[in-house]
């Protein structure tokens, strides 16, 4: 465990045969904007990976090498938009690691208007239950004026050629982190 605080993860997993493998979405899906973040996990024998898609990019000096007036840390996105909107892709891999496919989950639960300007499921983690699958991240535009964030749950399917959320966890997450007393990530095993 040493090792991997030592010289991070990356370092960790090639030492140990591991392999870095780029991630390239198709531009239909994404407008050529950031993605970051993946979540790569095995269910039912299928190789998944959710990647999250914003309409923005960004921008860090590091260094401070190329500081900016209002500093180090940017987010550039069209002067139209003011929303910092997440998507989460969820693409099938090969062995080989290349992408057999790649689709935005459709949020049909998200209905109601954001509440604050950080739009979408941010972060998020592929995990599965009871053979189930389920994507677990955070979200700011749901709950008060402020951006709180709150950890929310969803059950995915591969449904009519699209992936799809079916089911909205919301509540019951606080109920279960308060009923075994653990915090989130330790509960979820993420992170």
């Amino acid at each position: 465990m040493h090792d991997l605080r030592r010289h991070g993860l990356v370092h960790y997993a090639l030492k140990r045969g591991g392999s870095i493998h780029p991630i390239t979405l198709p531009k239909e899906l994404t407008g050529e904007t950031g993605i970051m973040n993946p979540s790569i996990f095995v269910h039912k024998d299928k190789l998944l990976l959710n990647v999250r898609h914003v309409n923005y990019t960004l921008y860090h000096s590091e260094g401070k090498k190329f500081p900016h007036v209002w500093g180090p840390l940017q987010y550039i996105h069209p002067e139209n938009d003011v929303c910092l909107a997440t998507h989460n892709v969820l693409c099938e891999l090969d062995s080989n690691m290349q992408m057999l496919n790649a689709g935005r989950i459709k949020m049909n639960l998200d209905t109601g208007a954001p509440t604050w300007n950080f739009h979408g499921l941010e972060d998020g983690r592929l995990f599965s239950w009871d053979d189930r699958l389920f994507l677990c991240g955070v979200r700011r535009d749901a709950y008060d004026e402020n951006g709180k964030g709150r950890m929310e749950m969803c059950e995915v399917e591969f449904i009519d050629g699209l992936w799809q959320e079916i089911y909205l966890l919301q509540a019951i997450m606080v109920l279960i982190v308060k009923r075994i007393g653990c915090q989130l990530s330790t509960c979820l095993g993420i992170l």
